[in-house]
């Protein structure tokens, strides 16, 4: 009898121990599988430190978020346009261009906004902050990045553009890319920015 309830104890034990073992298993499976994604959402996730609040002017809430939204019965759907927005402030890049038909050189800074002009001997002629200076406002990004610059081939149909604008189509002009999509001109003459469109 005594040997039998021995029997029934260890096979009791031995099953206890595979229930265990088994119970373990998944818990590390489980535990590994949390790891790895918690791995991916660290990758994958936006760097936050970098991450900033940046803030919508009120006169330009509707040039950022487009207008309210109209119903087939003539009732408005006004929509959300938070104050602020996260922006990365790791997006601008410095950028340097130096133009072959002045041998000025033309340095965008760190900021992404404020652009310089040196002569070919070394001397400052402007730093101008083209976005601020037009008073823009921000369209599809929250705070507007120069992201390309290039020389500028002033055709005569273009020529009779600026005239009407209020250019000199006898200077030398700069063609200015923001990485919001928005895009312009550039006077190397006094860095008067010119916006023409965005897309």
């Amino acid at each position: 009898m005594s040997k039998s309830v021995g029997s029934l104890r260890g096979a009791i034990s031995l099953g206890s121990t595979k229930r265990s073992s088994a119970a373990c298993a998944k818990l590390v499976a489980v535990a590994m599988g949390t790891a790895c994604l918690l791995k991916m959402a660290v990758a994958l996730a936006p760097n936050q430190e970098h991450w900033i609040r940046v803030r919508i002017p009120p006169e330009c809430m509707i040039w950022y978020y487009g207008p309210d939204f109209v119903e087939a019965d003539g009732t408005k759907s006004k929509l959300k346009r938070p104050k602020f927005v996260l922006w990365n402030a790791d997006s601008p890049k410095p950028l340097t261009f130096k133009d072959p038909r002045t041998s000025i050189s033309f340095y965008v800074e760190s900021d992404g906004r404020h652009l310089a002009a040196i002569d070919a001997a070394g001397k400052l002629l402007w730093v101008r902050n083209p976005f601020e200076d037009a008073h823009l406002c921000p369209y599809g990004n929250p705070r507007p990045s120069i992201s390309s610059i290039s020389i500028v081939k002033i055709s005569v149909q273009m020529a009779e553009k600026m005239r009407v604008m209020g250019m000199d189509p006898s200077h030398e002009y700069l063609d200015v890319k923001f990485d919001s999509r928005m895009f312009g001109v550039v006077d190397e003459t006094n860095g008067d920015f010119h916006m023409w469109g965005q897309n």
